[in-house]
């Protein structure tokens, strides 16, 4: 985890790149411009979910469900866990 909070503010702006990828992706298959609210929604919750694994106590060596550090089937796993978040998210706000 990163103390400082300046250091952890360039990190997370290091990922917007990132995030305007997976809004494109989003964007594209729902038919929106990539700047419409649910992409964007869908970019930041994805990204941001997959940069949170590293700090979630699941995905250490000394994780409370196993060893996900160290297990790619449970690493893959906790990634389908972000995924399928981002999933509900678009669920209800496309409806």
């Amino acid at each position: 985890m990163v103390a400082d909070e300046d250091l952890r503010g360039r990190a997370r702006a290091a990922y917007y790149r990132y995030e305007q990828v997976v809004a494109a992706g989003v964007a594209a298959d729902l038919g929106l411009p990539p700047d419409a609210l649910a992409p964007g929604l869908a970019g930041v919750t994805v990204i941001t979910g997959l940069r949170e694994l590293y700090e979630t106590a699941e995905a250490q060596p000394t994780g409370g469900r196993g060893n996900a550090a160290s297990d790619p089937e449970q690493l893959l796993a906790l990634v389908d866990q972000v995924l399928d978040y981002a999933r509900a998210g678009l669920a209800r706000l496309t409806v």
